[in-house]
């Protein structure tokens, strides 16, 4: 019997919501984690700028924080595109979305993380004007369901 999606793969909900002065996905931890996936959905806006960022906390809440600098690219689609552009400039700049409607995915492996660290985050600097953003996050576990360990 093969494992369900949800086994495979654990997602968490990081926001949804106004992003107007600034907003900051929860905390996830990666240490029963590979790599985790950031999906954002931005909704159109009007006069606004879309400048994202990662974080590495050693805490789940309060603790110490620094800015974290993912060794993939990340990817980029306006809702009018039919695919994702991959992008290697650093994920602060995604110009390419300041008015309008699109997703961004930015992966973050583990080892992406420095000593001590183990939580990460996804901030949505201050659009400027009012922005509805979803962030949603998709991990994928290092331990999988019984019954697909070879043994």
């Amino acid at each position: 019997m093969d494992a369900l999606i949800s086994e495979k793969i654990r997602s968490e909900k990081g926001f949804l919501g106004d992003a107007n002065g600034g907003a900051e996905s929860g905390r996830i931890d990666l240490s029963k984690c590979n790599k985790l996936q950031f999906e954002v959905q931005l909704a159109a806006g009007v006069a606004t700028t879309c400048s994202l960022n990662l974080r590495q906390h050693d805490a789940p809440s309060a603790g110490n924080s620094a800015d974290l600098v993912s060794t993939v690219p990340h990817y980029k689609k306006t809702d009018a595109e039919t695919s994702f552009t991959r992008v290697d400039a650093n994920v602060a700049a995604v110009s390419e979305l300041d008015t309008v409607a699109g997703t961004v995915l930015v992966e973050v492996y583990k080892e992406d993380l420095q000593d001590g660290y183990r939580y990460v985050s996804l901030q949505v600097a201050n659009p400027g004007a009012a922005r509805i953003v979803s962030v949603s996050a998709h991990l994928d576990a290092k331990e999988k369901p019984a019954y697909q360990v070879e043994l």
